[in-house]
C-alpha cells in the first residue's frame, strides 16, 4: 500500500467529498459532452479540434492521488496544476478540491467551453491555443487528455510541454501521439 499524506481518518473522509464531487463532475462532463455536439456547434469546430471528450473522473482522481504521493514533502496548496484542454474546467477544479492552489489553471480553444468553465470554476481558463501558451514552466503537474485531433499538431504540443515545463514538474499524459520522451534523459517514466 502505497504511503500517503492523510491520515485514515482523514482519507475516509476526503474519499467521500470526492465521491461525491466526482459524481456531479461527471454529470456536468456529459451534460457538456452532449451540449458539445450538437447541430448548432458542429460548424463551430476548427478540423484540428477535438469535442469536449472527458477522462473518467474516477480514473482522474486515482493517478491525481498518486501525483499527490509523489510531493507528500511539499505543500500541496502551493502546487499548481494544468489542464491542457480543459473543457469546463471540471479536473482543474477537482484538482483545487484535492489540495492543488487555486491558482492552477486550465487551457481551453473553444471560447465558449472556456467562459463557462470560468463561470463553473471560479478559476482561471485560459481561451487560448495549447500551442501558443507560454507559461508551461509556472506549473507542477501538467495533464492532457486528448486534447489535438491532428497527430501532428498534438506531437508539436507533446514537444513544446516536454521542452518548457520546470525541472521537477510531473506530465500526466492520458493520451500521447510520440513515444520520444521514453529515451529522452531529461524524464523519468513513473509507473
Amino acid at each position: 500500500m502505497p504511503v500517503t499524506y492523510y491520515t485514515e481518518e482523514e482519507f475516509n473522509d476526503l474519499k467521500k467529498i470526492i465521491d461525491a464531487y466526482s459524481y456531479f463532475s461527471s454529470d456536468i462532463e456529459r451534460y457538456f459532452e452532449r451540449f458539445d455536439r450538437t447541430e448548432n456547434r458542429k460548424d463551430s469546430y476548427k478540423i484540428d479540434e477535438y469535442n469536449f471528450i472527458p477522462l473518467d473522473m474516477h480514473r482522474f482522481i486515482s493517478c491525481m492521488i498518486f501525483v499527490l504521493n509523489l510531493f507528500k514533502d511539499k505543500k500541496f496548496f502551493k502546487l499548481k496544476f494544468l489542464d491542457v484542454g480543459c473543457g469546463v474546467g471540471t479536473k482543474v477544479l477537482m484538482a483545487c478540491k484535492l489540495g492543488f492552489s487555486y491558482d492552477s489553471a486550465g487551457i481551453e480553444i473553444d471560447k465558449n467551453l472556456a467562459e463557462i468553465g470560468k463561470k463553473l470554476t471560479q478559476l482561471t481558463i485560459f481561451n487560448q491555443n495549447a500551442l501558443s501558451f507560454d507559461s508551461y514552466n509556472e506549473y507542477d503537474v501538467i495533464y492532457y487528455y486528448v486534447p489535438i485531433k491532428n497527430s501532428k499538431k498534438e506531437e508539436q504540443l507533446e514537444e513544446k510541454i516536454e521542452n518548457e515545463m520546470k525541472i521537477g514538474s510531473i506530465l500526466m499524459p492520458f493520451s500521447k501521439v510520440s513515444a520520444k520522451i521514453e529515451k529522452d534523459e531529461r524524464f523519468e517514466i513513473i509507473q
